[in-house]
């Protein structure tokens, strides 16, 4: 994958991919959580005007033993981008050194962490006896 038509751009090998089975002229291939988490965090790769694909031949025979022609830069037919949410999957607070870590489901931006959404509480309640927002 490239984000640029002349592949000056970000790029991506990838890194373990599976191939669905599947039969006739379409294959799809399921990316590896490292590579779906490269494009995430990719600030070029996975939009609709900047994603390119490129191989050489032997990809792929047909039922002959044809090789697929070798394409370079192609652009996407369609990018459909990441739409879901992160989910925090559990948060650990450490008082000896005053840090509170949060693990999300997959890549977030932590320069945009706005802080003040961040309550602490004493009990798994709406209404805590005892509570800390963060400011």
């Amino acid at each position: 994958l490239n984000s640029s038509s002349t592949g000056a751009g970000q790029s991506l090998v990838l890194s373990s991919p599976v191939i669905v089975p599947s039969t006739g002229p379409v294959v799809t291939i399921q990316l590896s959580l490292l590579d779906q988490n490269t494009i995430k965090n990719s600030t070029l790769l996975g939009l609709n005007n900047y994603t390119y694909l490129s191989f050489s031949n032997g990809l792929v025979p047909d039922i002959a033993g044809n090789n697929a022609t070798a394409v370079s830069l192609s652009p996407a037919g369609s990018v459909l981008p990441d739409v879901t949410s992160p989910v925090a999957q559990r948060f650990s607070l450490d008082l000896l050194s005053l840090q509170l870590t949060l693990v999300f489901n997959e890549p977030i931006t932590p320069s945009s962490l706005d802080v003040r959404h961040l309550l602490i509480q004493n009990e798994r309640t709406n209404f805590p006896t005892l509570s800390l927002r963060l400011t």
